[in-house]
């Protein structure tokens, strides 16, 4: 909360805690609201719990939400003397056998911080819990007649290590309560670490992705959103020594000296941060790629709508003969820190360089360079008022950076796109363009086109032709510039239709 307070840091999952069944109760400091936790190896080597009765009231290696419910059942004890009132009390005891197969060094420790109590025989025993002899000697024999199989045990326990439980045996009793071990909510971070922003202040930093808090990592019990509602034993561990890394990796990074993220002529290796499937047919992906730290940005030695180069140089952990590049624009704006996102048409069985692709886990590095070429003219010139958008399948990489800086950069340009797709689902960013079209509609006018459109569509069926572009596109002129990009044979069809409507070669821009 305190991070939110001072620097808006957005948190996620603050309602799911986990309790553990077994927090020691210090008997010269009952009321603590610290707690020291019993090993879970104490009943797994054969510890049974006993309520303020003598009586057993649960599988002792149930889960921790089950035996907790079961101690705030069972083992309320108001009249336990003003130190334990309003506590539930169990009483965690081990027999000779269970403290052997526990190990005596673990066990010297918590007796010597006054946790354990030793009880010789029964009597003892049940002196200290506080309660009948005889109602203790029938749960020991129950226990024990279990064990041997001779009865299904009342509770369900159904596995006994230390099953000789001889009423004048010694018995090690340490006093549990259920208490706060994990919480799962905690600071939002993504892949890399960084903490994300709440989102109403995402306008004033414009990530593809998620805003963050420039330079501010986090990584452990801090952070939310990493292990759901319920945490799994032993991964608090993993999950510092994952994100503890890459945050320090990070961190230490932004104290170098800030050169340019990516170099026109030398591949670097950026690491993949995270992969995101977009369709439903699992064939349009948008990777996401950490710069060299979270101050890095691709501008001011990017310009809106140029591209870089990957290079691909295994396939299947298998080196190529050669390094096969491949051209692809970001949809990220050039302005976005610590990132650049692509949107790339990737199938497993479609080559190597395909395949590499979709092979790819985050932490995964890639070999990129940039810039390698692009628009031919400046997107923010103030000469340029009209930019029409043509594009088809994944074409619509350089058309998204392009709408994206020119909303971000509130320049006074009217926007057209017309966006071709196969298929309907192939038009992965519809809800988000649909959605600045409404917030900008004096400047961004979307037409979406379906050569096999789903029943219901309502949109322009078929292929991009010359009498959508001439209802659809700016008519040719002063100040007018179409940008165009897709598949080669789409490109040069377009180039033509735009020829032959009268626009010149120095209004229309081409990738292909």
């Amino acid at each position: 909360r305190i991070a939110r307070r001072d620097t808006s840091a957005k948190l996620v999952d603050m309602e799911y805690v986990q309790v553990h069944p077994t927090g020691l109760v210090d008997p010269s400091d009952p009321k603590s609201s610290s707690k020291m936790l019993a090993p879970e190896a104490m009943r797994g080597c054969g510890g049974v719990l006993f309520n303020y009765l003598g009586k057993r009231f649960c599988d002792e290696l149930g889960t921790r939400d089950y035996v907790t419910a079961c101690i705030e059942k069972f083992c309320r004890k108001e009249s336990n003397g003003e130190s334990m009132k309003e506590q539930s009390i169990a009483y965690l005891t081990m027999n000779e056998e269970s403290a052997e197969l526990f190990g005596s060094a673990a066990l010297d420790f918590y007796e010597k911080k006054g946790m354990i109590n030793r009880c010789n025989g029964l009597s003892e025993l049940s002196s200290f819990i506080g309660c009948d002899e005889n109602v203790l000697m029938e749960t020991l024999e129950e226990v024990n007649s279990a064990a041997k199989g001779e009865i299904n045990d009342p509770c369900g326990r159904t596995v006994f290590r230390a099953p000789n439980f001889d009423p004048n045996q010694m018995y090690l009793v340490a006093l549990i309560t259920p208490c706060i071990h994990y919480t799962m909510g905690g600071i939002a971070i993504n892949a890399s670490a960084e903490v994300l922003l709440e989102p109403s202040r995402s306008e004033s930093h414009g990530n593809a992705s998620h805003p963050i808090v420039l330079g501010l990592y986090a990584a452990g019990e801090c952070t939310g959103g990493v292990h759901g509602a319920n945490r799994l034993a032993g991964n608090s561990l993993l999950e510092c020594a994952v994100f503890g890394r890459i945050a320090g990796s990070r961190s230490a990074d932004i104290t170098s000296s800030i050169a340019p993220a990516l170099d026109p002529k030398i591949y670097l290796p950026l690491r993949l941060r995270c992969r995101r499937t977009l369709s439903a047919r699992g064939h349009i992906h948008e990777f996401t790629f950490d710069l060299p730290s979270s101050k890095h940005k691709l501008a001011p030695f990017f310009k809106p709508g140029q591209y870089i180069s990957i290079r691909h140089t295994h396939h299947n952990a298998e080196p190529l003969p050669e390094p096969l590049d491949r051209y692809y624009s970001p949809v990220s704006r050039d302005g976005a820190r610590g990132e650049i996102t692509l949107l790339i048409k990737a199938e497993p069985e479609r080559g190597p360089v395909q395949g590499h692709l979709c092979s790819m886990t985050p932490g995964d590095s890639l070999l990129l360079r940039g810039p390698c070429g692009g628009l031919s003219f400046d997107l923010f010139d103030p000469k340029v008022e009209r930019v029409g958008l043509i594009c088809g399948g994944s074409g619509v990489s350089p058309m998204v950076q392009i709408i994206r800086e020119c909303l971000f950069a509130n320049v006074h340009k009217s926007i057209r796109l017309v966006w071709g797709v196969e298929y309907s689902e192939d038009l992965v960013y519809r809800k988000i363009m649909d959605e600045q079209a409404r917030k900008h509609s004096a400047t961004l006018n979307l037409t979406y086109v379906v050569n096999k459109p789903d029943f219901g569509w309502v949109g322009e069926i078929g292929m991009i032709d010359e009498d959508m572009l001439r209802r659809y596109m700016f008519r040719p002129g002063k100040g007018t510039k179409i940008v165009v990009c897709g598949p080669w044979k789409m490109c040069q069809i377009m180039k033509e239709l735009l020829k032959n409507m009268g626009y010149t070669e120095d209004m229309v821009y081409s990738f292909m």
